[in-house]
């Protein structure tokens, strides 16, 4: 009887293993640790990374997860039975509820393991995007890179700078658009360290995050909504692939470029597709008018209007000098964005509908406890003469910084 009941994945997992390799792999010992390591969490931890990669078949996905899902049921008699100390127990009981919900709901802590966004993601992103969830739970689920990014902010001058309001507008503008597209810019220029550049896309990404809150609670009229998809699917684009419409982010000719020429590039390129001239990826992921056009003339106010304030600059402007100067037009611009998240907490808590109140009074306490240290940052900086209804719109600040 007992033959018959062998656990068949298990054994097919664990004869995979040679020397315990694994064991000395997983965990960097010169980490601080707060908790010690039992068996099992570790298992599940590296088992909702796994389940996360996209791409790999549903037989082999489902062969780890009944092993894993037998393997844990044995790993349990050793922790019971031999590593019961008090603070090894908390550790085996968190392992199990967390292991429920990824095996019974496919999510680590409420978070889709089989996310769309993961698609567009190589693998070494998709840990990346597990390490900064994780830090910012860590850190009471401050957004780090994006506090950092604010803090930059003095007096929203690069609201005032990233748009001349003398060239003919097309679009709305939305606040997460010209982030994006000042952020592609930023991320072309070469020379930049490796580590600056990370930096700034991770406060990016995190500040994006926080934007759409202020965009889609007030700002969601029909006109803007589309900038705000399009402004979504560029990001996209940028961070996972390092491209701008196709174009490379890295491009080996701007190496030889100075920082204004790779501006003018981008320009040039915008403007082309504005006039229609140039079309490019008929038939790909980029041919689709209406976004192409959105993108492009963001690019082309942006890189025109830089250009403008650099005319009469004698010195020839370096690379690390644009990239400071393009840094704080959007630390700029999210700071002014994110002075409305009290505004959209606020609203998420007069939600009329009883059915949606309770679930929004949630997200807004949550909203709240990410964000406290980015409101206490920005509460002391002026705002525009601006009343409340209008402070949620870029193109309001505009009007008024330029009076």
């Amino acid at each position: 009887k007992g033959e018959k009941q062998q656990p068949s994945y298990l054994l097919e997992l664990v004869k995979g293993s040679k020397r315990f390799e694994g064991v000395k792999k997983f965990d960097n010992t010169l980490l601080a640790k707060k908790y010690p390591n039992c068996w099992s969490l570790p298992v599940v931890t590296l088992t909702s990374i796994t389940l996360s990669l996209p791409n790999i078949q549903h037989r082999t996905l489902k062969t780890l997860l009944h092993g894993v899902s037998e393997g844990l049921g044995y790993a349990k008699h050793v922790e019971r039975t031999l590593n019961n100390k008090d603070e090894l127990v908390s550790v085996h009981k968190v392992a199990k509820r967390l292991w429920r919900q990824v095996e019974c709901e496919s999510k680590w802590l409420g978070n889709k393991l089989q996310d769309p966004d993961f698609k567009v993601k190589t693998a070494l992103q998709i840990v990346e995007w597990f390490k900064e969830k994780s830090r910012n739970m860590v850190n009471g689920q401050q957004p780090y890179y994006l506090l950092e990014l604010v803090k930059g902010s003095k007096r929203f001058e690069g609201v005032k700078k990233f748009d001349n309001t003398l060239l003919a507008k097309k679009y709305p503008n939305c606040w997460s658009l010209p982030v994006v597209t000042l952020t592609s810019i930023a991320l072309s220029l070469p020379n930049i360290q490796h580590r600056t550049l990370k930096t700034l896309l991770h406060g990016v990404s995190e500040g994006l995050v926080y934007a759409k809150h202020v965009e889609r609670t007030l700002n969601n009229k029909d006109e803007l909504v589309t900038v705000h998809k399009v402004a979504k699917r560029l990001w996209r684009q940028v961070e996972c692939e390092s491209k701008w419409l196709g174009n490379k982010l890295q491009d080996p000719d701007f190496k030889v470029k100075t920082a204004l020429q790779i501006v003018e590039w981008f320009k040039e390129k915008s403007r082309n597709m504005v006039n229609g001239v140039g079309s490019m990826d008929v038939g790909g992921p980029n041919d689709d008018p209406i976004f192409r056009s959105i993108c492009a003339n963001s690019m082309y106010r942006i890189t025109e209007t830089i250009l403008i304030l650099y005319k009469n600059s004698t010195d020839e402007v370096s690379k690390e000098e644009l990239f400071k100067e393009l840094s704080s037009m959007i630390s700029d611009i999210l700071a002014a964005c994110l002075t409305n998240i009290p505004q959209v907490i606020i609203m998420k808590c007069k939600e009329n509908t009883i059915e949606k109140r309770e679930e929004s009074v949630r997200d807004a306490a949550t909203l709240l406890g990410k964000t406290t240290q980015i409101i206490n940052t920005l509460h002391a900086h002026e705002l525009p003469n601006l009343n409340l209804g209008e402070l949620p719109f870029l193109d309001k600040w505009l009007d008024q910084v330029n009076l």
